[in-house]
This record gives structure tokens, sequence and C-alpha cells, in this order.
């Protein structure tokens, strides 16, 4: 069940355009949009990291990305349960969280009058309505390529034109757990809660991987402190450190090897850790390796 919701994470992550010469297909004005929206982002930001490779959102502004903006609400995540095809009656929205950066690291809204303060604006209505029919045009293609209307996932809003659209629906009725479903929501609140509540090692270690592909460094600390593995390996010896390396989850890794995670480890393919983040070209990554002892 969580590697499956692992793959949707993967094959549904950023969506965008990228023009064939980088920004050279751009006006000089969109070009400094892009550039102040990367600049806004921190260094270990994944989406950073996709903005500068060139991977951009299609450029239509919308108002209610101002109404957004007002309020302080840079992105939003819908959970979308959706049965049959293109009839509004048939979708529902079973969860909404709220952000305050574009990339969703530790920037949860989670206070009650400010949250109020966002329902009685009139926003929550507006972006229902938006996700809702963004839920309902999605098509979904099966594993044998014919095109299925029964999913869920998740939808995202962001209050910029140029980040990239993101739909994380999947074939089939909602069949993830509220734990999954936290994880992939970037919901800390809800992930807390659950942990609380009390879970077995084996979901702490799976949750530990899911957390790789959502590139968010307090869910990590949260799953580490309630007793998750930091060397916890899969089927071919690879680690976690080794996915955060191969997903460019930078400030996962760095919590990762705070925590003890072991920068030398090889998978059953004599993969090194420092051999994956060379492979990927990631710099940042490298050098944040080298310095924790890292050797290929």
């Amino acid at each position: 069940m969580m590697k499956a919701l692992m793959n949707v994470l993967l094959c549904f992550s950023l969506l965008g355009t990228r023009a064939p010469d980088g920004l050279a297909q751009q006006t000089a004005l969109d070009q400094e949009h892009i550039r102040r929206l990367i600049q806004s982002l921190p260094d270990d930001s994944r989406l950073r990291h996709y903005l500068e490779a060139g991977h951009h959102g299609n450029g239509v502004h919308y108002p209610w990305m101002d109404d957004m903006l007002r309020l302080d609400v840079k992105h939003v995540v819908f959970f979308v349960e959706r049965k049959g095809r293109r009839k509004l009656r048939n979708i529902k929205i079973v969860h909404i969280v709220y952000f305050s950066d574009f990339d969703g690291n530790c920037s949860q809204i989670t206070d009650p009058e400010r949250l109020s303060r966002i329902q009685g604006s009139g926003l929550e209505a507006k972006l229902l309505e938006v996700a809702t029919q963004r839920g309902l045009v999605e098509p979904i293609l099966s594993m044998h390529g014919t095109h299925r209307w029964d999913a869920s996932g998740v939808v995202k809003l962001y209050a910029n034109e140029r980040v990239p659209y993101v739909s994380g629906l999947a074939p089939g009725a909602n069949s993830q757990t509220p734990f999954e479903q936290a994880i992939g929501m970037n919901d800390l609140v809800e992930l807390m809660r659950i942990l609380q509540a009390g879970v077995t090692s084996d979901q702490l270690d799976s949750a530990m991987w899911m957390t790789d592909y959502v590139d968010n460094s307090c869910m990590m600390k949260a799953l580490l402190k309630a007793g998750g593995n930091v060397n916890h390996t899969d089927s071919e010896g690879r680690t976690i450190l080794m996915e955060a390396v191969r997903y460019n989850s930078l400030r996962v890794a760095r919590v990762l090897l705070a925590a003890g995670a072991n920068p030398n480890a090889r998978s059953s393919r004599n993969e090194s850790v420092l051999s994956l983040a060379l492979a990927e070209h990631n710099d940042a990554m490298v050098s944040l390796l080298k310095s924790a002892g890292a050797r290929n």
C-alpha cells in the first residue's frame, strides 16, 4: 500500500512547462518574475531546484491567487475523491491543508484565528470550486493505457502562476490509510495526532520512505523522534538517505545525517550514497555528503 502511494507521488510530481532554450522563450518581465520566485525560496528547496532547471507553470494568473497572497497563503493542498465521469455530485473534497510558503516545508497554517479568517474571507469557497473543477477534468491513465475516472489523491493550488501545476490523482477509490494521507498532504498536525495515538515500527519505517518524496524536514524529525529507524533498508539494501539523495530531498538528507544516517552505506548493487548524488548532478547534495564523511 505504502509503495503504491509513493509511486503516485513520484509519477504525479511537479508538472509544468519548460521553454526549449530555458528562459530564452520568455519575456524579460517573465524572466524577472521567475528569478524573484526562485530567490524567495530557500537554497535547500526542491521546488527551487525544479524552477532553476527550467520547469515552470503556464504563466496564467487567476484572481484567486491575489486573494491567497492577501491572506499570506502561498499554497493549498486538497485531498480529492472522484467517482464517475465529469459530474459535480461525484467529486468530494475530503481534506484541506494551508501553507504559508510555496514548498510546504514546516509552514502549515495551524492558528485557529488565521484559519477562521481564511474561511470567513470567502477564499476557501473559491479555492474549493477551483480544486473541484480541476479534479473533475483530470484524466487518469490506467496501467493498460485506458482512461479511468474513479480516482483519488491530491490537487495543489499555488499563489503564483509560475509554480508548476501539481496533481496527484491515481486510479481507483481512496485506499490510503489516514497515516499515508497525512504524509502525502504534508499535514504535520494530523501526522502528530496519529503518532501520539500509536503506530507500529513497520509503519514508522515505511512512512520515512514516503517523507523523502514530500521533502518535509519537520515531518522526518517527528518520525525519527517517534522511533523511526534512520538506517532502515529496502529489499535492495538501499537506505532512506539514499532515497533522499535520489529525489533531491536536501533538507531531509540533512535531518537524516544529523540523526545518525550512515553516509557510507552501500546497496546490494554496490551503490554508494555519494555515487547516487553524483549521478543526480546535485552539487549541494554532494557537498553535504562529503562534509558528513561520505566516500565513493
